[in-house]
């Protein structure tokens, strides 16, 4: 979000705040890392994803390429508190690892892809259709209960 938004409007640095969300912290995504069990390498690929995790690592690309870090350990250290010219001058590393550290863990039951899907899809349509608004609620309700009897 920070680099687009400097790369994107470089002449409103300064102008620029980072808060908390209002209602209580959250997050919608992430990152996975693995290794298949076919990799033809996969002590080197363990030595890349410990390298990758390495806190003093992580700290290095926060402080030269702005990747919020997902190590825990390092969100009190100091290269988080730098402050952000673009940002008037705030620390947005304290404000991120606050949220980080407040996120509540979600259980996604085994249906949620179908479910999210459904839900996504007609929220996508809403805005293309003209109509009724709770016609489109009650028939995309039915279609998840459908999908909830398979």
């Amino acid at each position: 979000m920070k680099q687009v938004l400097t790369e994107a409007a470089p002449d409103t640095a300064g102008k620029w705040r980072v808060a908390r969300a209002p209602g209580g912290d959250g997050n919608l995504g992430g990152s996975f890392i693995s290794i298949l069990k076919s990799s033809k390498h996969p002590k080197e690929a363990f030595e890349v994803l410990t390298w990758l995790q390495n806190p003093e690592h992580q700290l290095e690309a926060y402080h030269k390429i702005g990747l919020f870090p997902s190590t825990p350990g390092v969100y009190n250290d100091p290269i988080m508190g730098t402050p952000e010219p673009f940002f008037g001058g705030q620390a947005t590393g304290l404000i991120f690892a606050a949220s980080a550290q407040n996120v509540k863990s979600s259980y996604f039951g085994e249906r949620y892809p179908v479910i999210h899907g459904i839900v996504t899809r007609r929220l996508a349509n809403v805005a293309k259709q003209d109509a009724n608004s709770d016609v489109l609620w009650t028939e995309t309700m039915d279609r998840i209960e459908r999908e909830l009897q398979r």
